[in-house]
């Protein structure tokens, strides 16, 4: 393991004040054990405008972190592939998880049985697309790729971010105060390119703080390009495997230098969520322990 940075700086988008507290605080030892609360958000449909969140006047008793799930995963699947999370990081988070709005294109029927939804589209869809459900009625956050069975992190064109978007600002606000988001793969993907549209547009609500598992900066060079150039100051986490075939450790790290003070860790696995032990315990509780204090 290594952690890289230590300027740890908050997001003040929508929130300036943020960015002068104490972020930059160096990390300690977590707080004492607590009770986890886990919500899943329903599928959402709506390109609405989302309402304004509440106004937060008091210290949270934790930690509320919004999840994005990866590609071929829907809140359900990803709520319990983060189980070991959830239980060693309950003294300090509770967390939410939010369906992407597509369904995802898979060749597997198991998959799209399982209800499989994704945040993007890379090239046009087929008409039918937007209207193909599973049987359990899922959707995914869109993308495809013009190279039949391309996974999300290959696509070189990106489309249906305004949905993807408003799926992420819509579930922020119907569960402010949201202190942080994680997000795995596509969904980290989604986080990073979220956050660099809050610099660009503060009436989107947004958090200080982000962790990136497995995450990769688009390679449709119009997003990346938004990405690169949004200046992003929110405090990030960034891990991913040594051993991770799908995306290469080095687009994980392409997108950490996206990010003022960004800190890395690598561990020696593939393209998964470590199990919330030992070292990476330790350091999942010294980083929300660094980003409390950015909390207001």
């Amino acid at each position: 393991m290594h952690a890289a940075a230590e300027d740890r700086r908050c997001l003040g988008a929508t929130q300036p004040h943020v960015a002068q507290r104490a972020c930059r605080a160096a990390f300690s030892p977590p707080g004492q054990p607590g009770v986890l609360g886990v919500r899943a958000i329903p599928p959402f449909a709506s390109t609405s405008t989302p309402t304004t969140p509440q106004p937060f006047t008091g210290p949270p008793a934790k930690l509320r972190v919004l999840c994005l799930h990866g590609y071929m995963q829907s809140a359900e699947v990803f709520r319990n592939r983060i189980g070991s999370i959830r239980k060693g990081l309950k003294s300090q988070a509770e967390f939410v998880f939010v369906d992407a709005p597509y369904l995802a294109e898979a060749d597997e029927q198991a998959a799209r049985d399982a209800g499989g939804r994704s945040w993007f589209a890379s090239a046009p869809l087929p008409r039918s697309a937007s209207k193909r459900t599973s049987r359990n009625g899922t959707r995914r956050w869109q993308w495809t790729d013009d190279a039949a069975g391309a996974r999300p992190a290959t696509a070189t064109r990106y489309k249906g971010w305004d949905r993807a978007e408003s799926a992420i600002a819509h579930a922020l606000a119907v569960h402010a105060p949201v202190h942080g988001i994680l997000g795995f793969s596509q969904g980290a993907c989604a986080a990073a390119l979220y956050a660099g549209r809050c610099t660009r547009n503060p009436g989107l609500p947004s958090t200080p703080w982000l962790v990136l598992i497995g995450g990769f900066l688009p390679r449709d060079k119009s997003w990346a390009h938004e990405v690169r150039e949004a200046g992003i100051a929110a405090a990030s986490l960034h891990v991913f495997g040594a051993a991770d075939t799908l995306v290469d450790p080095s687009r994980s790290r392409e997108l950490a230098e996206c990010f003022a003070g960004a800190l890395t860790h690598e561990h020696p696995g593939a393209h998964l969520v470590p199990t919330c032990s030992g070292d990476f315990r330790a350091l999942m509780r010294a980083f929300l322990d660094s980003v409390a204090p950015c909390v207001v």
